[in-house]
Order: structure tokens, then sequence, then C-alpha cells
């Protein structure tokens, strides 16, 4: 499956053991992640800024994920409208690249996911399903 990781599944990932650390591994080893220049930058930032991981990790963590990177020359057009419209840049993303699924943790996306145009869902559903 083509899987695309929300950024805050990645931060959850790499700052903590845990179900995303687990769900992480597994998606590397077993399907396709796909990541985007967008998910690449908001990452860096929160874990510079956000947990002040040092800048050594915080590099190494992206060119460990630049393989994953695909980037897309125009995003299709998403209506659907969340709390936070940088969610928007993510789904169009995985829409731009035919995803098979978008995890998230975020609530605001996952409380729309019965309308937007991808399947997204949460880690702990990727699991049960």
């Amino acid at each position: 499956m083509r899987i695309v990781l929300d950024t805050n599944v990645l931060v959850s990932a790499f700052a903590a053991r845990g179900l995303c650390a687990d769900l992480f591994r597994d998606v590397l080893a077993h399907h396709t992640l796909i990541i985007s220049d967008y998910i690449l930058d908001e990452l860096q930032e929160k874990l510079t800024e956000k947990l002040r991981v040092p800048s050594p990790i915080v590099e190494s963590i992206r060119a460990l994920l630049m393989p994953h990177r695909l980037t897309v020359d125009a995003l299709p057009e998403v209506t659907v409208m969340t709390c936070d419209q940088d969610d928007i840049a993510i789904v169009a993303f995985a829409m731009a690249i035919g995803a098979d699924i978008l995890i998230t943790g975020d609530r605001d996306l996952l409380d729309v996911s019965d309308i937007l145009p991808v399947r997204v869902i949460s880690p702990r559903k990727f699991y049960d399903t």
C-alpha cells in the first residue's frame, strides 16, 4: 500500500517509543511510505522548535526520510473545510500521489474522514484493520 504519514505521526514516531514508532517501522518494512516536502519541513520545524531536538539528529531524520519524498507539480483542490487549513495540503498531496491511506492523529481530519477524497485513519485503526 502507498501510505502517507501525517506530520504528527512522524513527530510521535521519532519523539517517543510506542504506537507511532512501531507503525513507522511497519510502514517502512511492509508498505510504500510517501512524504512531501511540506511534511518534511513541518516535521523539521516541530522537532527543532517545539521539541528542541538537536540539529544533527533532525538532519539525520530528514536524510532517513528523503528517499520516501515525492514531489508533485500541482495539488488538486480540496474543498473540505477543517479547523486547520494546513491539513488541506497533506490531504491534497495524498490525493495527488494516489495514496491508499493517510494516517493521522489529527482529530480535525479524523472527524471529517468520511467526506474526504482519500482514506484517512488513525494509527490505532491502522493496526486494528
